[in-house]
């Protein structure tokens, strides 16, 4: 007996109504199925958000507040009458507001970069990780420190070498470290797009 045979037994309401039933379920298995898909595809993203996203967006806040911070240390050498600049720059106010907000946005940074080594487990990059480590302390101890004192104490002639040259080199040695993390961390972002 064969299917043919079988089919011409049953009643031709019966198989319409089973035609009908077919149709509606292959539907519903369809959207099912994309439903599921949909499940996995969101959980990829939310793994990439904070896998990836979150860990370089404290790293760019990290190297914001360095710059802003470096901003400030400039800034507060342009209190010193000796510099030609000087006179472009508004002294209404003391250069402890100047230290102050370096040492705001110091803080800041050393927390963001904190916060992103925290969140990034990554093996890949723990050496770059390293190097920014020893960069930022490098530039705190040869270069942030000694202006901050100088300026503190209105030193400003033993600062111009430290500041013009010195602390400047550090923050371009800091900046290229921070460049080639973000990139590390951009050739992981699209290894796991394709992996995914």
């Amino acid at each position: 007996m064969g299917l043919m045979s079988l089919l011409s037994r049953v009643r031709i309401g019966t198989r319409l109504f089973a035609l009908l039933g077919f149709l509606v379920l292959l539907p519903a298995a369809i959207g099912g199925l994309g439903y599921f898909g949909l499940g996995i595809v969101d959980d990829h993203l939310e793994e990439m958000y904070k896998g990836e996203l979150v860990p370089v967006q404290h790293l760019s806040g990290m190297s914001d507040e360095l710059s802003a911070s470096m901003i400030q240390l400039y800034l507060g050498q342009k209190h010193d009458p000796n510099v030609p600049e000087s006179d472009l720059h508004e002294k209404t106010h003391s250069v402890d507001r100047h230290t102050d907000a370096a040492q705001k946005h110091w803080k800041a940074a050393l927390a963001e970069w904190e916060t992103f080594k925290k969140e990034n487990s990554n093996e890949d990059i723990k050496p770059l990780i390293a190097d920014m480590d020893r960069s930022l302390e490098k530039f705190d101890r040869e270069g942030r420190s000694i202006v901050l004192e100088g300026l503190s104490a209105r030193r400003y002639k033993t600062l111009y070498e430290v500041a013009a040259y010195q602390i400047g080199k550090l923050y371009e040695e800091t900046e290229r470290v921070h460049e080639t993390l973000s990139e590390a961390l951009k050739k992981q972002a699209e290894a796991d797009m394709a992996a995914a």
